[in-house]
């Protein structure tokens, strides 16, 4: 089964969920990952062996190579290879920043579900890079995401209820928000709440 190669070459170049060249056996999931998307034309596989070949992980570093199967899993509806395209263009570390690009991306893995593409298309939309600023729009895809436990988004959705920009303002409402963002491990956002406490912002000082 090409899926349950694609998770045991997860489990073989990852610590913690995050690709490392010290994870168990990178070049057996570089194997696993190659085979998947040659052989078995898996788009998962093609997807996750582009993330070895940007991060250098298990195999020389490439973006161009990375960009090509990233290209290729989102093509084949593997949306998280779609939301790695975005981000590649958003970054700008391997290939020129286009924004508009990026974007396009980000919306279509936000559109089929994937969390982080909804974040960071909301991201965009804020300050208007590549895409219509929309406070009112990003709002809501903060709110989306807030609800997936996206910590820096109920972190950005605090902070737009704190000043009344796209929603009503509401210091007892972004508090609550800072706080669901500082549980989950966003240091900025429990700074954030131990100011308005401090400040005595709309909640008891």
């Amino acid at each position: 089964e090409p899926l349950a190669c694609v998770i045991l070459g997860w489990s073989e170049s990852r610590i913690g969920g995050e690709l490392s060249s010290a994870a168990p056996n990178p070049r057996a999931a570089f194997n696993r990952f190659t085979r998947g998307c040659s052989k078995d034309l898996y788009a998962p596989a093609c997807t996750s062996l582009g993330e070895l070949y940007l991060a250098g992980v298990g195999t020389t570093a490439s973006s161009d190579k990375a960009i090509a199967l990233f290209e290729e899993g989102c093509k084949a509806k593997d949306w998280w290879g779609c939301y790695q395209l975005g981000r590649v263009y958003d970054d700008g570390t391997a290939v020129t920043r286009d924004t508009t690009a990026a974007a396009e991306f980000y919306q279509t893995a936000c559109t089929k579900g994937v969390v982080q593409g909804c974040a960071a298309l909301g991201q965009l939309m804020l300050i208007g890079d590549g895409i219509e600023r929309s406070r009112t729009g990003a709002a809501e895809l903060f709110g989306q995401t807030c609800g997936e436990r996206h910590a820096k988004s109920c972190a950005t959705l605090a902070w737009l209820y704190e000043r009344g920009e796209g929603v009503i303002r509401s210091a007892p409402v972004a508090l609550g928000l800072y706080k669901t963002a500082c549980n989950s491990g966003d240091l900025s956002a429990c700074h954030r709440m131990a100011i308005i406490y401090q400040e005595g912002q709309g909640v008891e000082a």
